[in-house]
């Protein structure tokens, strides 16, 4: 039996101009997200798209990820190893958001930018090369791009670029 089924009924336009349909998830009936294709979740394990979140473009959900609130993944983003994406966060490019790592508020993760570990990024934007993992955190409006690295701390209010590890 498939995890989810496409609610055809039940549409939306992402900011990006791309309709994306409604799912639903087989085994309790319980709706989920949106997606544009049924190659943007796994078929198998826990990961989930929630509420009113879109994934779309090549972009791929997996792992026990879950993405939420209204949350857009797209382009060739993965999410993966139970991170949480959720708020108005956009995730795109080439962007990875693995491990334990949370994404909320309007943060938005672009480029090659990895986020991984138990990191956490809120209201900031991450792009570029950037790294942010181990328990680093990203908040209050920060701007890291470039190369740079955290494996740890807290950047707050913050414009980072370059190497700091």
């Amino acid at each position: 039996m498939p995890k989810f089924t496409f609610n055809v009924s039940e549409t939306q336009v992402t900011s990006t101009g791309v309709t994306v349909t409604r799912i639903v998830k087989t085994s309790t009936g319980v709706q989920g997200g949106y997606l544009e294709a049924s190659s943007n979740l796994d078929s198998v394990g826990t990961c989930w798209v929630d509420a009113s979140a879109s994934v779309f473009g090549n972009a791929f959900v997996t792992d026990g990820a879950v993405i939420s609130g209204s949350a857009e993944i797209y382009g060739n983003a993965v999410i993966g190893k139970d991170a949480q994406v959720e708020g108005t966060a956009k995730i795109y490019g080439n962007a990875r958001v693995i491990g334990e790592a949370i994404i909320s508020g309007s943060a938005v993760i672009s480029e090659n930018a990895i986020i991984n570990g138990s990191s956490t990024v809120a209201d900031s934007d991450v792009y570029g090369e950037a790294m942010i993992f181990g328990s680093a955190q990203v908040i209050a409006s920060s701007r890291v791009a470039g190369d740079f690295k955290i494996n740890s701390g807290t950047l707050s209010g913050l414009w980072a670029t370059g190497d700091f590890t």
